[in-house]
């Protein structure tokens, strides 16, 4: 009897940890994409001006804004922050203004580009504006707005008297080239 109790727990251990493996293996890439967002924000600039009571950033020249492995490149930045001093929107231009982030693990890097983007980092959400392209791997997005919301995984392009919006979409085998 006790012998077998011990063969017992010794299955059940073995059962536990090749569980734990096939749920870390399985969920791990969506967690891996998903990370960056709870990183802190850095950011780099020739000049900064920080207005402590407005919680406004005011950055020019060779801005690199990092959170995780998520880039935003830009010549100016405007930072807005809430009062736990979280910044909840940067708004970034640039010849362009270049946004880098991995969505899919072990799928290409999506990059963002515009005259202007709106990045959101508390709602994950980010607006690249005047010349827009979001491209990942083969599939591109090109119009005068593009969208992309990092929790749905979507993109969108609003209605705009400025042109229409081209889409190029590659066979799913492609992204993972």
């Amino acid at each position: 009897m006790q012998e077998c109790n011990y063969l017992r727990q010794k299955i059940n251990k073995k059962f536990y940890l090749i569980l734990t493996l096939f749920a870390l293996v399985v969920f791990y890439p969506y967690a891996y994409a998903n990370i960056d967002n709870q990183q802190d924000i850095n950011v780099e600039a020739d000049s900064l001006q920080f207005n402590n009571e407005t919680k406004v950033g005011i950055y020019q020249g060779h801005i690199k804004v990092t959170q995780g492995s998520r880039i935003l490149t830009a010549d100016h930045a405007t930072s807005y922050s809430n009062r736990a001093g979280e910044i909840v929107k940067i708004i970034a231009s640039g010849h362009p203004a270049v946004y880098h982030a991995l969505i899919f693990h072990k799928h290409p890097k999506l990059i963002a580009t515009g005259n202007t983007i709106y990045y959101y980092p508390l709602t994950d959400y980010l607006e690249a504006v005047g010349d827009a392209q979001i491209i990942q791997g083969q599939n591109r997005f090109q119009g005068p707005q593009i969208n992309y919301d990092f929790k749905k995984k979507t993109v969108a392009s609003p209605l705009s008297k400025e042109g229409h919006t081209q889409i190029t979409l590659a066979p799913l085998q492609a992204l993972h080239s």
